[in-house]
């Protein structure tokens, strides 16, 4: 039974590491969406007046605010549901070692 109170712990840890690499793909994923973005409207600026340029990229900027403050929001939520799961399952397995010592 020594074992099993080891679960929770390890359990919560790759929980962790999971979130950590999810929140790195979409932090990637972001960066990439707007360096492809950059790089059309460099490529293209002479098409656009220099008021339109000057709109895009405040949009951009916003975007990129509105964007990364979501992502952290959601991070934030899935850290406190992620806690939550590990506690819950912490009392769960302690529960269930104290229920198997007492039979």
């Amino acid at each position: 039974t020594a074992s099993s109170s080891l679960n929770a712990p390890q359990l919560s840890k790759l929980i962790q590491c999971g979130q950590a690499s999810i929140k790195a793909k979409d932090m990637k994923q972001l960066a990439e969406g707007f360096a492809d973005a950059n790089m059309f409207i460099n490529k293209n600026k002479d098409n656009f007046s220099p008021s339109l340029l000057g709109n895009l990229g405040q949009t951009l900027n916003n975007v990129g605010a509105n964007l990364g403050q979501t992502l952290g929001q959601a991070a934030s939520n899935l850290d406190q549901t992620l806690g939550q799961a590990a506690s819950n399952l912490d009392q769960t397995l302690g529960q269930a070692v104290s229920n198997l010592r007492g039979q």
